[in-house]
């Protein structure tokens, strides 16, 4: 699901179900995804305060993952606010209670068994964003409409029950300790410090819990203190929309087109590196499934046709906006190697980067590549009121390579591998068609190599002339015993124009062979598969 130019590929895949298998999918087909998502405003009593964005991340969370192909239950009550901005979007959702919890597991559970009948690997997800809190006995517990769900809950009534292969867990939630943290205000400090919670947590997923789930991995986030952790700039809870961020292909370091636990956590620890207030900065932490600690949590190249491809050598802050004004990645280059987003189906799309923005109006299926946006400035500034700690410093450390490897080796976490190389669901009708896409140099090198085909024609049809006519001169020449003057002044001419034209031919492939090297080696838009540290070239002429 990486990147392809226009002119060079000839002929790709023309579906998008028809890429390369994603990891552990089974023999050329990926995994199944299912998904539960629950996601609730209101808190039970009146300790805690109402949560504005929990809703908006359900949904956001649904529809990331429906287009990867998932079969999702949203158990939500969106407020007037979202039901406005997505007219429609409510007729899907049911409301987050104990009993519509129990009945969207058993339906899913019901999918879930006839893709592994099929021979179907599968993935199941449950994402809850909320309100949570430490219950009188100290155990974890979230919020839903009737009431809550606790830790052994969780346990028994999502994770126990699930028939997929692999549970993946997010949590995005309020104060609370062990498996739910800090997302909205809490009812009383508790006394916890901001170191407490790593190594609690840690205590927790690696205790009895999760030790009988070795299929279920888990990522947390939580902070000290009471501050929200909601922004009207995401229009999100900011764990939840980094999390969306990394999955959609940002936080891919090793460009294999799978994000793994590792990966992800990497990519959110550096998103909120800068943030020095205990208080506001996310304490991440993660487990992949014991039964394979390099299980993706997503193979982003799965399901969406449309893709955004930032080249290597970009540098700074940037972030997506799609059609509706929703905040739809965000990530800070660090120039070390290309960054794919793989595009949601929203009509357009801008890419804003400091006071500047480009409009992209994705092809479906196609690429579009950064390097050939047209950029303008800004007529509107960021809506909303601005946090300045989130502002001047969310997303402020540059994510790459280089920060992925300190991250894990300090960690001593088990490092991401090429889960596999899939090729972009790209046709060459499409690829013909983007006006927006190249490298560096644009379409020069397709249209030099032209150029020299063009004149590689005529040399050789200037040749073949000269070789006629010469015939015709030495016919002429044996019958008569007197050589054709006009003919001769022709041959000559035509043999030098041969000359010419085949050596401008030469002189225009060596160009053209120059500028598709380049091309590559700057990261050029010349691939079709990505792979560890950069892409693979692919197609034909």
């Amino acid at each position: 699901m990486k990147i392809v130019s226009p002119g060079l590929l000839v002929a790709l895949l023309t579906s998008p179900g028809a890429a390369a298998a994603g990891p552990a999918g089974g023999p050329g087909l990926p995994p199944h995804r299912f998904a539960l998502i629950v996601a609730e405003n209101e808190p039970q009593g009146g300790a805690l305060t109402p949560l504005r964005y929990a809703d908006d991340d359900g949904l956001r969370y649904a529809e990331f993952l429906r287009g990867t192909g998932a079969e999702v239950e949203l158990l939500t009550v969106l407020d007037d606010e979202t039901q406005r901005r997505a007219p429609g979007a409510a007729a899907g959702t049911r409301p987050p209670t104990r009993g519509e919890l129990a009945a969207a597991m058993a339906r899913l559970n019901a999918g879930i068994e006839r893709a592994r009948s099929a021979g179907l690997t599968v993935d199941f997800y449950f994402v809850f964003a909320g309100h949570g809190e430490a219950g009188p006995n100290g155990e974890g517990r979230m919020h839903l409409r009737d009431g809550t769900l606790s830790r052994a809950d969780l346990l028994s009534l999502v994770v126990a029950p699930s028939k997929a292969d692999f549970n993946h867990l997010v949590i995005d939630a309020c104060h609370a300790q062990a498996l739910v943290f800090n997302r909205g205000p809490a009812g009383a400090d508790d006394g916890y410090r901001p170191d407490d919670y790593r190594n609690a947590i840690a205590r927790y997923l690696d205790a009895q819990d999760l030790r009988a789930f070795p299929n279920t991995g888990a990522i947390l986030a939580s902070t000290a203190g009471r501050e929200t952790h909601e922004w009207e700039v995401f229009g999100a809870g900011i764990f939840s929309h980094e999390v969306r961020s990394g999955l959609a292909g940002v936080a891919d370091v090793n460009g294999d087109g799978a994000v793994e636990y590792s990966e992800l956590a990497a990519y959110v620890s550096a998103a909120n590196d800068a943030i020095v207030d205990p208080a506001a900065r996310p304490q991440i932490v993660f487990q992949p499934p014991a039964r394979d600690r390099n299980r993706p949590l997503l193979a982003y190249t799965d399901g969406p046709s449309s893709f955004l491809r930032i080249p290597r050598g970009f540098t700074g802050r940037a972030w997506l906006e799609d059609a509706r004004g929703n905040r739809y990645a965000d990530f800070h280059g660090s120039g070390e190697a290309p960054i794919v987003v793989a595009l949601a189906d929203a009509p357009f799309y801008f890419l804003r980067r400091d006071q500047d923005e480009a409009r992209i109006d994705p092809p479906r299926p196609g690429v579009v590549d950064e390097a050939r946006l047209s950029w303008r400035r800004r007529e509107v500034a960021t809506r909303g009121a601005l946090n300045e700690t989130f502002e001047t410093k969310l997303f402020s450390r540059p994510f790459g390579p280089a920060f992925y490897a300190g991250y894990v080796s300090s960690a001593g976490h088990v490092p991401a591998i090429a889960q596999s190389t899939p090729t972009l669901p790209v046709t060459a009708e499409t690829s013909l068609t983007l006006g927006e896409t190249g490298g560096r140099f644009g379409v020069w090198p397709h249209v030099t190599a032209g150029a020299a085909l063009v004149l590689g024609g005529l040399a050789t049809w200037q040749g073949l002339a000269a070789m006629d006519d010469h015939d015709r001169f030495s016919r002429a020449l044996t019958e008569t015993g007197v050589g054709d003057r006009a003919l001769a002044d022709r041959i000559e001419r035509e043999q030098a124009m041969a000359w010419g034209f085949g050596a401008a031919g030469l002189a225009t492939a060596g160009a053209a062979a120059l500028l598709y090297l380049l091309e590559a080696r700057d990261g050029g838009d010349v691939a079709v598969a990505p792979a560890p540290g950069g892409l693979v070239a692919g197609g034909r002429f």
